[in-house]
């Protein structure tokens, strides 16, 4: 057996979430109830409109909370219930543990609105995703995704329970990635370029090992190197003698002040 081979510990799963879990349940928990009941028989959308996401609404609508609004709405009562006990109390939970909850916060919202940003870029040139209904986008799917991936980079060679089924950590990433997969091959893409684009993000921040404090200390690196290139572009000054002296004399006298 790999020395890093265990098996996951689901005791987690029946303990209180940590606070950045927590918090993130409740708010999704009470939002999805309050668009499913504007969407619903109690309701007539506009509501739910206002908090779900699509390129659209960011770029004609100018709604542009909806990235970050969407990843707590689902209207689907077993996504729901899917996504709050499985995603977040299980998994999610392991990462805020790890990592803590700035950096697991950091996560979530850097895949989620990054997915979302990412996907009103696209949409701006591709029309058929400018198009789409915001009922398209499922802000907790996206969320939960990117969670899977985190949870399985982070623990590459972990055996959990899948629907109290053993499986290796690289399997459960390969199922997340089917229903993808599955759904573009059938010609549904479009639910899916957020999906997507936030596991990319998620590899690209955990692969760079990116931070809060990492993103800010390299934009202090940065704003240092462009302070010292314009000091350097100012080298090439030199000394020019006053327009009463002759240029004998200037060449006797050393110049007052020197570069």
């Amino acid at each position: 057996m790999h020395p890093r081979q265990y098996q996951m510990n689901t005791g987690g799963m029946f303990s209180r979430p940590p606070r950045g879990v927590l918090a993130i349940m409740i708010a999704t928990a009470v939002a999805s109830v309050v668009a499913m009941a504007s969407a619903g028989a109690f309701g007539t959308g506009g509501l739910t409109r206002l908090l779900m996401f699509s390129p659209s609404a960011v770029l004609d609508g100018w709604r542009i909370w909806t990235p970050f609004t969407y990843l707590f709405v689902t209207l689907s009562p077993i996504q729901l219930l899917f996504w709050e006990g499985f995603g977040l109390w299980m998994f999610a939970s392991t990462l805020e543990r790890q990592w803590g909850t700035r950096r697991f916060l950091f996560f979530f919202f850097a895949t989620g609105t990054g997915a979302a940003l990412l996907t009103t870029l696209l949409g701006a040139v591709a029309a058929p995703l400018r198009v789409a209904p915001p009922f398209a986008f499922d802000g907790a799917y996206v969320a939960f995704e990117a969670a899977i991936l985190g949870w399985v980079l982070m623990n590459w060679h972990t055996t959990a329970m899948f629907f109290f089924l053993p499986m290796r950590a690289p399997w459960l990433l390969v199922i997340a990635l089917v229903f993808p997969f599955l759904g573009i091959i059938a010609g549904n893409w479009i639910p899916y370029v957020p999906v997507l684009s936030g596991m990319g993000i998620g590899y690209l921040l955990l692969k760079r090992n990116l931070s809060v404090r990492g993103l800010w200390l390299r934009f202090r690196a940065w704003s240092i190197r462009c302070h010292l290139d314009r000091t350097r572009s100012k080298s090439h000054l030199h000394v020019v003698p006053r327009g009463d002296d002759s240029e004998e004399s200037a060449q006797q006298r050393p110049p007052k002040y020197l570069n």
